[in-house]
């Protein structure tokens, strides 16, 4: 997979061409992150005002995937509705690449309301729900860590979990240029969990634990501990190390009406997407402490 993100990068900017000279409606990239409204720092963390990426929640169809929160006994383990959306509706010029592993393939899929640059999905070819396997994780770590040491801005990923703000219920990852802002904050070790030592992130306000990238033994029992518990959960992926983040689902809607949007992966890797200019300035180094915080859980490690 050595020269995948290259040709990665090459076919999105191909799609992102293509589409600019289509009516919005047909476009496959609906628009040009790199041309958002505003980008300011805030701490550590980085804020970006892009209200065109509210188009998403507007698809007023059918097989709109606005999030219903499950009962509790799918919270994190929903059953397939096949009349909602999912990615084998997709127009097959909207896959940029296929990939395959141990016999299954996984595809790269263009995000039509990207929220960065080069915002990409990894989607497996198979329909089924939102649920991470051994066999997914190994295929993340294969993408990420296998990217040229000399590329200057590498891929990350992360995941969103159903009621994780996970929006649509079919095996997905979703990759993204980086660096993210997490990436920039010091690292502290806490042990071992299934004798693979772990580090926490202490300047994050989100419970966190995070793993060497080759962990991906030891990250699969944490995330598998997660899914037998019925516990919501993130994970984001650099060529160095693997973040988990637990989820506590009570607060998650209060954090969306502050927000208007519910936090997640790219979040907890420090980017927060502002609708409108009214969220993107009570966005304060405070108000972002305080949506990281309040909406993860304590994890009991596994030493």
């Amino acid at each position: 997979m050595s020269d995948l993100s290259d040709l990665l990068r090459l076919r999105y900017e191909s799609a992102l061409d293509a589409s600019r000279a289509r009516p919005p409606a047909e476009r496959l990239i609906a628009y040009d992150p790199t041309e958002c409204e505003a980008v300011e720092k805030v701490g550590p963390y980085i804020k970006r005002l892009e209200p065109r990426r509210k188009q998403k929640q507007k698809k007023g169809t059918p097989d709109d995937c606005d999030i219903v929160r499950p009962d509790e006994t799918t919270i994190v383990s929903p059953e397939i509705d096949p009349t909602r959306f999912n990615f084998t509706k997709i127009h097959l010029e909207e896959r940029l690449h296929t990939i395959e592993l141990d016999g299954s393939q996984y595809h790269f899929v263009v995000n039509k309301y990207p929220a960065l640059p080069h915002h990409l999905l990894l989607v497996s070819d198979e329909l089924r729900p939102q649920v991470l396997t051994h066999q997914d994780l190994q295929t993340i770590h294969e993408f990420i860590n296998h990217q040229p040491s000399t590329i200057d801005h590498p891929f990350l990923a992360f995941f969103n979990s159903w009621s994780a703000a996970a929006t649509v219920n079919h095996l997905h990852f979703q990759i993204f240029e980086g660096p993210a802002p997490i990436q920039g904050l010091s690292l502290e070790s806490v042990g071992k969990s299934y004798a693979a030592p772990t580090y926490r992130v202490p300047a994050h306000p989100a419970d966190n634990i995070v793993f060497d990238a080759t962990s991906v033994d030891a990250v699969w029992e944490e995330v598998h501990c997660l899914i037998s518990a019925n516990q919501p959960h993130n994970l984001l992926f650099s060529p160095a190390h693997t973040y988990l983040f637990p989820r506590n689902p009570d607060p998650m809607q209060k954090g969306k009406e502050i927000y208007g949007e519910e936090v997640g992966g790219i979040e907890y890797a420090g980017i927060f997407i502002a609708y409108d200019r009214p969220t993107f300035e009570s966005l304060t180094l405070p108000r972002i402490e305080e949506l990281l915080q309040m909406t993860t859980s304590q994890l009991k490690f596994n030493h």
